[in-house]
């Protein structure tokens, strides 16, 4: 008997038995030359958008929402993560063999030509046995939508023909302490950033903040404010750029308005990108 699962009111087969023919176009999705479905260079510049140098993966991942993007740091920091895709491809030889057995319109829903899915996340992690996990991430409010369903349908039964899960995650499942710390990062918006922030300038702040490892991280930074005669929180807000372009990082699960300066970590190799 086919085992179902539920999504809101709607029954889905776990797996399909379908012949399908397998697209060359794309190499094999966990090939190490892996290129994710989708990227910034997709979207226009509206929005907030991130690059993001992964610690687990060493790949540069594309962000397309502030929630992915919490998502994402939630995972990085994950010590039994040991890969994450993003924006990950789905076959869409695939995917459209999947939408007629659904009966649902494949993406994009007013064109006869058709695109690839992508899931916003695969991740594989360490448990008794190496798994992997596909994760949707939507806003909870706009889980109500009937073509949100729809999509979430197809994407569930097409990462089903890999023998993939998918779950949901909103923002009602990430840690409120993490929550806080990132929304406190993206008080500074990249689009306001209006000058390149060169490795030289990155190296230099890290050496300011590491001649002063038990000053508070905002203390210091307000210093640099005035002795460099600059309107204040201009050094903050820099910080916050170069920590979302992933050039510093300190421990997203500790309060941020206790962060000294010992806290901030450089990662090197995000210099040569």
């Amino acid at each position: 008997m086919q085992q179902e699962v539920v999504v809101n009111s709607y029954k889905l087969p776990e797996q399909y038995q379908l012949d399908l023919n397998v697209s060359k176009s794309r190499p094999p999705q966990d090939a190490d030359d892996y290129v994710q479905g989708v990227t910034v260079q997709n979207f226009s510049s509206s929005g907030q958008m991130w690059r993001i140098l992964s610690r687990t993966t060493g790949r540069v991942h594309h962000l397309m929402s502030s929630l992915e993007y919490k998502i994402f740091i939630m995972l990085d920091v994950n010590p039994s993560i040991v890969d994450i895709k993003t924006q990950f491809p789905h076959n869409l030889n695939n995917s459209l063999a999947v939408a007629v057995h659904l009966g649902i319109n494949h993406p994009p829903q007013n064109s006869i030509e058709k695109s690839e899915l992508s899931t916003d996340f695969v991740i594989t992690y360490q448990d008794e046995f190496e798994a992997k996990l596909g994760i949707y991430a939507k806003y909870a409010k706009d889980l109500d939508s009937y073509r949100t369903i729809e999509k979430l349908q197809l994407e569930m039964c097409s990462l089903a023909l890999l023998n993939v899960p998918l779950m949901i995650v909103t923002e009602n499942e990430i840690d409120k302490l993490l929550t806080r710390s990132l929304e406190w990062l993206m008080l500074a918006n990249l689009e306001d950033l209006n000058t390149k922030l060169t490795p030289e300038y990155v190296v230099q702040l890290y050496e300011g903040l590491a001649q002063e490892p038990d000053q508070t991280l905002v203390s210091y930074l307000t210093q640099l404010d005035t002795e460099r005669c600059v309107e204040p929180g201009f050094h903050l807000f820099r910080f916050k750029c170069l920590v979302q372009l992933g050039y510093l990082q300190f421990d997203v699960y500790k309060d941020v308005y206790c962060l000294i300066c010992g806290d901030i970590l450089l990662i090197e190799e995000v210099l040569s990108l």
